[in-house]
């Protein structure tokens, strides 16, 4: 992960045999301690714990893979979303739209789920219902990490022992220029975040091909 102080972030996920080796000229990885000011692990267990145990679930094995998929009402339209379905459905992914699902579900859902994969948002939340061990897989604009508040999601999976990797989501012809943080109104930075995305699919097969294998 390559990236200049406000610039824009190239985020690519790899995925190399046991005996390759990547050469990088420059890498900078996000912090994440088991305890942080945002989370610290015996609570998270403590509120997984609160809402399995109340909701009395008794979930199948963890098998299934789920792809977090928005309501046409969400903000930040995926404007190649239907090509994009199809390869996700393609690769074995079930899209849901947590949403319209009673939460005693979302998490018995969550119980069955081995992969968890979506775009940047909240429904990753749902990641500290999974069972130990699952993996997560969240795609990022990439130009987000400018603004050095993106990884929120990588911290929580930590504390929560689920595995978790990132992957770039947009192609280059439709990247944003971003200004620096101090120097752009909250109005614009909302507008900018909130802007619609085009998927590259290449990128998108290739990161849930890496944790499917």
């Amino acid at each position: 992960v390559s990236q200049s102080r406000y610039g824009s972030v190239g985020i690519e996920w790899e995925c190399l045999e046991l005996d390759e080796h990547a050469f990088i000229s420059r890498l900078i990885l996000p912090h994440a301690r088991k305890s942080s000011s945002l989370f610290h692990p015996n609570e998270i267990y403590r509120v997984a714990q609160h809402y399995t145990q109340a909701f009395s679930n008794t979930p199948k094995a963890p098998n299934r893979k789920i792809w977090i998929h928005r309501s046409e009402k969400s903000r930040r339209a995926l404007l190649n979303e239907g090509e994009g379905l199809r390869l996700i459905q393609n690769l074995g992914f079930e899209p849901i739209v947590f949403e319209e699902l009673p939460m005693k579900e979302q998490i018995q859902l969550m119980q069955e789920t081995k992969i968890l994969a979506g775009l940047h948002g909240a429904g990753l939340t749902n990641l500290i219902f999974l069972p130990k061990g699952a993996t997560v897989l969240e795609f990022m604009p990439e130009d987000f990490a400018a603004y050095g508040h993106p990884f929120t999601f990588r911290n929580l999976a930590s504390v929560a022992s689920i595995q978790y990797a990132v992957s770039g989501m947009e192609t280059h012809a439709k990247k944003t220029k971003w200004t620096p943080p101090q120097k752009t109104g909250a109005e614009v930075r909302l507008k900018i975040i909130n802007a619609d995305r085009q998927l590259d699919l290449n990128k998108l097969k290739r990161a849930l091909q890496c944790v499917l294998d």
